[in-house]
């Protein structure tokens, strides 16, 4: 009896390095096909436009001008919320304390490898929740397959909405289709339980379709598969 809860520990434990192991290969790849040259690979004339947005976001935010805080028509929330943390932190940090000519690239860099590490976030939420679907190797291999197209690369290395609402609406729906199953699979000896799970993924999953919607308007699309 003891022997097979030893080799269960243990083939639990080496299950769980093997893993990690692939995290981290996941890891290493993903930040070699998205740091390097980032500082002075492109600017998207819209990036452009997403520092101002977030700088007049952030002051908004700061002196209680609530009105600044308005775009139209996408709201680009969560993205001005993500570089307009950095931002500050950087002027506060630093003598870099107004945009121009000489500094932009630093101002820049720091808010792509900002949205680059939101992202990293999102794609290791996504593994996460889709193991609760499917096993975890077959969940990395799916996440892996569009973490790693071209376009959706390029689309990672700008100061864009695109991949941030790609990544929320994915989240959002796999976190919907998880709290689906568990009441599907209400078990009244476990009401407690479930109840608590239940109410946790529900918050989560209003969460996740929150930040969508407050990323790019036409998240509310998301509603159609709920």
């Amino acid at each position: 009896m003891h022997l097979v809860k030893i080799n269960s520990f243990f083939s639990q434990k080496i299950s769980n390095i093997k893993k990690l192991s692939w995290l981290l290969a996941f890891l290493c790849l993903f930040l070699i096909t998205r740091v390097p040259r980032i500082n002075n690979d492109t600017i998207n004339p819209d990036g452009v436009n997403w520092h101002a947005r977030s700088q007049q976001f952030t002051n908004g935010l700061k002196y209680f001008q609530f009105e600044k805080t308005y775009q139209h028509y996408h709201p680009g929330v969560t993205l001005m919320w993500i570089v307009g943390s950095f931002i500050e932190l950087v002027k506060y940090f630093t003598d870099f304390k107004m945009y121009n000519h000489l500094n932009f690239y630093v101002f820049d860099t720091v808010a792509k490898l900002s949205l680059i590490g939101a992202l990293l976030l999102l794609l290791f939420l996504a593994i996460f929740l889709l193991s609760k679907i499917i096993n975890f190797y077959h969940s990395l291999i799916v996440v892996s397959l569009f973490s790693f197209e071209v376009f959706f690369i390029g689309n990672s290395r700008l100061l864009h909405l695109d991949a941030l609402l790609t990544l929320l609406l994915l989240n959002s729906l796999l976190s919907f289709y998880i709290y689906i199953q568990d009441i599907k699979l209400f078990n009244y000896e476990r009401i407690f339980f479930v109840l608590k799970t239940d109410i946790f993924m529900a918050v989560f999953t209003g969460l996740l379709f929150a930040l969508t919607f407050l990323t790019n308007s036409i998240g509310i699309v998301i509603l159609a598969f709920t």
